[in-house]
């Protein structure tokens, strides 16, 4: 996994992020099988992980969060 990705504790905290950086393509977290990613530029800036255990992760690119 890129060295670049914080994991964020919770879906409301992530998708609060998501908001503020502009990306609102993001599917429904139910929807999201195995996983899920968002890249701008070529670079991973989201990325959603559903386990095995069906624990979901959530990570953002801190990068990203502090450039923009």
């Amino acid at each position: 996994m890129n060295g670049r990705l914080t994991e964020i504790g919770n879906a409301s905290q992530f998708h609060e992020y998501l908001s503020t950086m502009g990306i609102h393509s993001n599917p429904p977290l139910d929807m999201i099988k195995e996983s899920w990613e968002y890249r701008r530029d070529d670079e991973i800036v989201a990325l959603v992980k559903r386990e095995r255990s069906g624990q979901t992760r959530y990570y953002l690119n801190a990068h990203r969060l502090c450039r923009h």
